[in-house]
């Protein structure tokens, strides 16, 4: 295993970004293909402002995307000093 596969595919690590990945093949380009019926008809592909469907894409979202934002976080906590 190189170095950056250790780093950002391995699912304990804190910079994973496979979930990103699995986000987008899984919900964002399933959606992108019914753009033409989406156009069409004026309704979402998926409901993701609703309460039930919602609650469900956030909860697999937030989790995918936090390593987008970990390490710039730690470095705003280490300038701040904040533990």
């Amino acid at each position: 295993m190189t170095t950056e596969s250790a780093a950002f595919l391995v699912s304990a690590k804190p910079s994973f970004q496979a979930g990103l990945l699995r986000h987008t093949s899984a919900h964002l380009i399933p959606n992108w293909l019914e753009l033409s019926e989406v156009v069409k008809t004026g309704k979402p592909a998926a409901a993701g402002n609703q309460q039930g469907t919602g609650t469900e894409f956030f909860e697999i979202l937030v989790p995918d995307i936090f390593p987008l934002s970990y390490s710039a976080a730690q470095d705003l906590a280490a300038h701040f000093a904040w533990a």
